[in-house]
Order: C-alpha cells, then sequence, then structure tokens
C-alpha cells in the first residue's frame, strides 16, 4: 500500500533538514579555525566577489523579476567599477544544488558564509527585498569570508513604482560606493599595467635563470696539481650557470613544487708541479633538481620565497696538459695530453627568491642558492647567486 505523507511532515521533514545542516557548519567552522585566514584565490591579488541573487522574500509574483534585475544590476555596477573576480551565477547555482544549499536561502547569513567559504571567495554579497506601502525595501549584506563577519548591513528604500528600475539603481550604486573600501578601482588597477586576465588563476610557471657561483665551499684549490691533487666542481670558482625550470603554484595555499634543467659551465688556469707553465681546466657540468618553496607576499607586488630540494649533478672536469713542455706520464709510460675527471653526485639544495610580478603573466626574479654534492667520499658545495624571468600560464 503506497503511504502518503501529509504536508505537516513534509514541512517538519525540511525544517529538520535545515537545523541539521546549519549545525553542521557551526561545527565546521569550530573545528576548521585555518578557515580565518583565506586567502586570495587569484595570483594578482584580486579578490573573488561571490555575489547572490537577492531574494524575493514575500514571493510576491508581481515582482518577482526583480531578483534577477537588482542582482544583474549590482553585479554591472561593480563590474563596471572594479577590479575583482567574479562568480558564474549558473556554476554556483548548480553548486548549491549538489549541495543541498536552497537558492531560496540565498539571502541568509548562514548560506553566505557556507557558499563563501566552500567556493573559497573572499567577499560575498547577498540580499533580500520587500515591497512595503509602494516602496521597495532591500537589506543588503556585504561579508568578508576571511575573516568570518559582516562587513556591512544596510538598507536602500525607493519607489515602487514608474520610477522602479531608478530604485534598482539606486541599490547597485550604494553596494558600489560600500565596495570602494574592499575592493581596487578599475581604472586605477588597469593604469599599473594590469589586465582584466589578472583575475584569471595560474598555476604554471617556466623560468629561465642565470648566475654565478660566488662562495665555493670549500675554499677553490689554488696550490700545485700533482698526482696526489682531488679536484672538486668547487674549485672553478667563479663557474656560470643556466637553467630552464617549471614550477607549479598553490599546490597547497601558498606552497609550490618545481623541477628544473641546468647547466653550469666554467674555466681556471692551475700550476702543476714541474712546470713553469700553467694549463687550462674546464668544467662541464648538467643538474636536474626537484623540490618545493612557499611564495610570501611583501608589499605591493613584491613577494619573497624561499625553497628547498635535491637532484642530481653529471658531468666532467678536463685538465689540458698539451702545452706543457714535460707532461704527465700513464702507467704505460705515454705522456698524457689531457685529462678526464667525471664526476655524478646527488645533491641538495636551497635558497631564497624575491621577485616582482610586472603583469599577469611575467615576473622577474633575483635568487640565492646554496648547492652541495655528495661523490666519493667528498663534499663539496657552491653559493650562486643570479636572477631570470618567468611567465606564469
Amino acid at each position: 500500500m503506497l503511504a502518503v505523507r501529509s504536508p505537516q511532515s513534509v514541512v517538519r521533514r525540511v525544517s529538520v533538514l535545515k537545523v541539521s545542516k546549519l549545525a553542521f557548519f557551526s561545527l565546521f567552522l569550530l573545528f576548521y579555525p585555518e578557515l580565518d585566514a583565506v586567502e586570495p584565490a587569484t595570483d594578482s591579488g584580486l579578490k573573488k566577489v561571490l555575489i547572490l541573487d537577492f531574494k524575493n522574500v514575500e514571493r510576491d509574483p508581481n515582482y518577482q523579476y526583480l531578483e534577477t534585475s537588482i542582482t544583474d544590476a549590482i553585479r554591472d555596477m561593480l563590474k563596471e567599477k572594479f577590479a575583482y573576480k567574479d562568480s558564474n551565477r549558473e556554476e554556483v547555482l548548480k553548486f548549491a544544488e549538489s549541495n543541498m544549499l536552497f537558492p531560496e536561502e540565498f539571502h541568509t547569513q548562514s548560506v553566505a558564509f557556507q557558499m563563501g567559504l566552500l567556493l573559497k571567495q573572499d567577499v560575498v554579497i547577498n540580499g533580500a527585498f520587500t515591497i512595503k506601502k509602494g516602496q521597495i525595501v532591500t537589506e543588503v549584506k556585504i561579508f568578508d569570508i576571511g575573516k568570518k563577519k559582516i562587513l556591512k548591513k544596510f538598507e536602500v528604500k525607493g519607489p515602487a513604482s514608474a520610477e522602479l528600475f531608478t530604485s534598482v539603481a539606486k541599490i547597485a550604486e550604494r553596494i558600489a560606493e560600500e565596495a570602494k573600501a574592499i575592493l581596487p578601482n578599475k581604472d586605477e588597477w588597469q593604469r599599473t599595467g594590469a589586465s582584466e586576465d589578472m583575475g584569471v588563476v595560474k598555476l604554471n610557471q617556466v623560468a629561465l635563470a642565470g648566475g654565478f657561483s660566488v662562495v665555493p665551499l670549500p675554499t677553490a684549490y689554488s696550490g700545485t696539481l700533482d698526482t696526489t691533487t682531488t679536484l672538486r666542481p668547487s674549485d672553478f670558482a667563479s663557474s656560470f650557470a643556466f637553467s630552464l625550470g617549471y614550477s607549479r603554484n598553490e599546490i597547497f595555499k601558498k606552497i609550490f613544487a618545481y623541477g628544473n634543467v641546468g647547466y653550469q659551465g666554467g674555466k681556471k688556469s692551475f700550476a702543476v708541479a714541474n712546470n713553469t707553465q700553467t694549463i687550462n681546466g674546464s668544467l662541464a657540468f648538467y643538474s636536474l633538481k626537484i623540490g618545493i618553496g612557499y611564495e610570501i607576499p611583501l608589499f605591493q607586488k613584491f613577494y619573497l620565497s624561499p625553497f628547498l630540494g635535491g637532484g642530481y649533478y653529471l658531468g666532467n672536469i678536463v685538465l689540458d696538459y698539451s702545452n706543457l713542455p714535460t707532461k704527465p706520464i700513464a702507467a704505460d709510460g705515454s705522456e698524457i695530453n689531457e685529462h678526464k675527471i667525471t664526476v655524478s653526485a646527488p645533491i641538495v639544495s636551497g635558497g631564497l627568491k624575491i621577485g616582482f610580478q610586472l603583469n599577469s603573466t611575467m615576473r622577474i626574479e633575483a635568487a640565492s642558492e646554496y648547492v652541495n654534492l655528495f661523490y666519493s667520499g667528498n663534499v663539496a658545495g657552491f653559493v650562486f647567486i643570479g636572477g631570470g624571468i618567468a611567465f606564469k600560464m
């Protein structure tokens, strides 16, 4: 037999569902305090703003169309005056439906916070309107999601008559006036060299860098070469290096992962035992590194990034004896014109980058990095100073 529930039982079930949802949200805020510091989800510093549909709380069918009209007027006004990252309305509605957040509750404080937190927004704007004695009365709330507080709460009143659309424009203008305190002016933002695509999150970055080793550890060898001398890569004190790297930003908050391939080269003259002339030595190394780092915003467009990684070095040190009148003798009695030392070693590296965001795509960076090699019972290291250019995609 088919059971038919009474309307009262349905209402009770919906009420229980709403209460349960509110209780879950309260626990969610209690046990996840790190949400206090929700950071902008855009790489440019643009805030993400969610504008929820303004609701006709009395559901008067004569004014139902105003839900869309008011919301669109607010969105158009803010887009005209401010630089920010807007949310796609259709995607927001689908997200709300899949998470049992009802559109008819978009004007409530609890749903505004839930939507803001779950969608990682910085600012949420919502509201509702009623028609009273020939006037449209609109209540507006602006939320700071990171701080979990209401920034502004106010009412806007206007005639609900032939001048209704003037009243709608008045609502949008008042919200735009309040938004000046939290959103950057669009014209001023663009004058800094920014563009509207700066609101697009760019998580991939390719970088080209170069530099020189300035501090070898241990101190670079400066004595006379003989059969007992062991040369290290760090003995080439002023070697140069180039690298091509890729990084994936925001793998977790401001943490990024990186990898790069590099080349290190250098030349140096060495004195040789039993000879008055010096010989030329050359260094050629290839490297592969991976690691993680953390990007720290400083002021304006500057940022600081400590990083730590590891990898592998592979290359050769070549000593050219061809110009010596008395050349070293090999075990078979022949003269040695060239001696090649192959070095392969795991490495540990770490350093610090400081950068400046030129625009939404391009960055310039300066860096200092220490690289330590472990090979054949020996340890060698050097400090690199350099810089480069990076492109975000």
